[in-house]
């Protein structure tokens, strides 16, 4: 699958998917491999991901072999795991395909609580 325009939805092949240099993908994907030269933007589990030719990535990364060429750019996370291994995290078994519930998007935002302070005062 040959990616040259924008796409946003859930992508699911058992081979290649090239985002080209003016491609725009923003998915939940799982294919044997990723190669990015344009922009991808959500949650990829592939057996290699490839960002080159100035390639861009943002959101999770899921993959045994990861490349990243000096001029491309990624922001996120990445998992690394075995050659082989089956990724938990995307599960495409499903009639739709979704995210593993237990499993929260590095796109989300984190909630944040300011640290409490307590002061002691001494009393004279």
């Amino acid at each position: 699958m040959h990616i040259d325009g924008e796409f946003e939805g859930e992508v699911n092949s058992k081979s290649i998917v090239k985002i080209g240099q003016s491609g725009l993908l923003k998915s939940t994907l799982k294919a044997e491999k990723l190669i990015v030269t344009g922009r991808f933007i959500g949650t990829a589990d592939c057996d290699t991901i490839e960002l080159v030719s100035g390639g861009e990535a943002e959101g999770k990364l899921i993959s045994s072999g990861l490349t990243i060429d000096s001029s491309s750019s990624f922001q996120g996370e990445s998992i690394r795991r075995k050659k082989g291994e089956v990724s938990k995290v995307l599960d495409f078994n499903s009639d739709k395909p979704s995210l593993n519930p237990s499993i929260k998007p590095s796109l989300e935002p984190k909630p944040t609580q300011a640290p409490k302070l307590e002061e002691k005062i001494k009393k004279p």
